[in-house]
């Protein structure tokens, strides 16, 4: 599938992501309901399997290639109870409370992870939440959420050397993924 063949609004939030998990973004429309919108998207790690995060106008979705076709973990926008972001060096953790459990998306590129974690907030504190009740037209856009930051255009000055990126790797700091989108850029 080509970028053109993306729906519209998957293709925005796909353009402002830091990483971009190709399968999954390709198969994220067969995971959504009628009238239902993707704000933005996130790549990361839950119960150690790498994947793609998306906020829609109803829910907080999780989907990886290496769960196949059709499976994903869901938050409905109304269960959720709280969201917290933790920062690291390049990535950090979402974490997610939901109907009494506790789920962590960890390895999210920070810029992503933190707009994400700022557009959940809003919707379940009373900011306009996502529109899209069953036959509700989509919305025009997501405007009410923050706009997610722009990486600046070389984001690895601070970086000092590939023997640094190597350690983070090593130490599981970075997944395999973000220790190549480092290196190439080196």
């Amino acid at each position: 599938m080509d970028d053109e063949e993306l729906r519209p609004d998957i293709h925005a939030a796909r353009e402002r992501m830091s990483y971009r998990p190709s399968w999954e973004i390709r198969a994220l429309a067969d995971h959504l309901g009628e009238g239902e919108q993707v704000a933005l998207l996130a790549g990361g790690r839950y119960a150690e399997v790498t994947g793609l995060l998306a906020l829609t106008n109803l829910r907080l979705l999780f989907i990886s290639e290496a769960w196949g076709p059709g499976a994903a973990e869901t938050f409905r926008l109304q269960e959720i109870s709280s969201v917290q972001w933790q920062s690291g060096i390049m990535s950090g953790e979402i974490t997610v409370r939901a109907s009494g459990a506790e789920a962590g998306i960890d390895k999210v590129i920070k810029e992503d992870g933190k707009a994400m974690a700022d557009a959940v907030d809003s919707a379940i504190a009373g900011g306009p939440p996502p529109s899209g009740q069953a036959g509700a037209p989509p919305p025009a856009s997501f405007e009410q959420y923050p706009p997610q930051p722009q990486a600046p255009a070389d984001p690895l000055p601070q970086v000092p050397s590939s023997e640094l990126v190597r350690t983070l790797r090593d130490r599981g700091v970075l997944t395999p993924d973000e220790f190549t989108h480092v290196m190439e850029r080196l």
